[in-house]
């Protein structure tokens, strides 16, 4: 599970860098916070769930 997840997050930033290159820096910020939120939503979901 780490490590998939830990493979996403290269994804992620291989994208945002991808995005930050082509797309508005705006539309970057608010993807990364919803990014960010809901990587703490599952975190904590997971959390409750053991």
């Amino acid at each position: 599970f780490i490590f998939l997840f830990f493979y996403f997050f290269i994804f992620y930033f291989t994208f945002s860098l991808f995005a930050l290159c082509s797309l508005d820096i705006n539309f970057l910020k608010v993807y990364s916070y919803n990014f960010l939120k809901f990587s703490f939503f599952y975190k904590n979901k997971k959390d409750k769930d053991f």
